[in-house]
């Protein structure tokens, strides 16, 4: 895998919006993994805007890197300004 989950994310969530009688069953059947895990994933795209954006810029192995899915994770739980503040703490580690 050489790409962000996010940006996995985004591409499930522009397929089930592009074609809205796919489910996430039918992702899971395609990507081969259980329908909470395709929820999990899906989740991400909640993160703020400018996190994305950030994320997205990075070349995949160094977003994979300085962003790892258990970090996002717990930003997804948080008001977008608290996502930010987050956010804004991990860069500056």
């Amino acid at each position: 895998r050489n790409k962000h989950l996010l940006v996995t994310a985004l591409d499930w969530g522009e397929k089930i919006a592009a074609n809205p009688h796919i489910q996430t069953a039918d992702v899971a059947r395609m990507a081969g993994c259980s329908t909470g895990r395709v929820r999990q994933i899906l989740r991400l795209r909640k993160l703020h805007p400018d996190v994305q954006r950030a994320i997205l810029e990075l070349p995949g192995k160094q977003a994979m890197k300085r962003f790892p899915e258990r970090v996002m994770r717990t930003w997804v739980t948080l008001p977008k300004n608290g996502q930010m503040s987050q956010f804004e703490a991990h860069e500056a580690k």
